[in-house]
């Protein structure tokens, strides 16, 4: 088992300043930025009074940028991941069944926000796309319907 901190969407310079712009208080939202050499995928918190002009941009560049790396579906598997743990925590599974083991504390925290259904509408989603980009549907535009709907409870 890994955690899925160990590859992520690291996007480069910009992206975790404009994502905490659009960043609020309840929702949720990736926030998608480089961890040094290691990319990290982090989940995040996004609030009602999150702006959602500022949020789409985010997340439009943040497609585009992921839909050009050449491991854009092992990303995206990686968020079905983390979804999962997510959704296995709101349904009340024990830790040991979490392959994330070093976020246990966030994942929890993220569960107890989001709650299963959103968990698993996000995870389904996530699935969806990993389908979708091996059909040879547009990746930017499979990763920012995926992205945009992971957003306010």
């Amino acid at each position: 088992r890994r955690d899925v901190g160990q590859r992520g969407a690291g996007l480069g310079a910009g992206s975790d300043e404009q994502l905490a712009q659009a960043r609020g208080a309840d929702g949720l939202d990736l926030g998608i930025g480089d961890a040094g050499s290691t990319p990290a995928v982090e989940i995040g918190v996004l609030g009602e009074d999150a702006r959602p002009v500022g949020r789409q941009a985010v997340v439009g560049n943040a497609a585009e940028e992921l839909a050009k790396r050449p491991d854009v579906r092992p990303v995206v598997f990686d968020w079905q991941i983390v979804w999962r743990d997510i959704m296995l925590l709101a349904a009340g599974c024990p830790a040991p069944m979490i392959v994330n083991q070093r976020q246990l504390p966030a994942l929890r925290e993220l569960a107890e926000k989001v709650g299963l259904e959103q968990a698993h509408a996000a995870a389904e989603g996530a699935q969806n796309v990993i389908g979708q980009i091996a059909q040879n549907v547009n990746p930017r535009l499979a990763l920012e319907t995926m992205l945009l709907s992971w957003q306010y409870r």
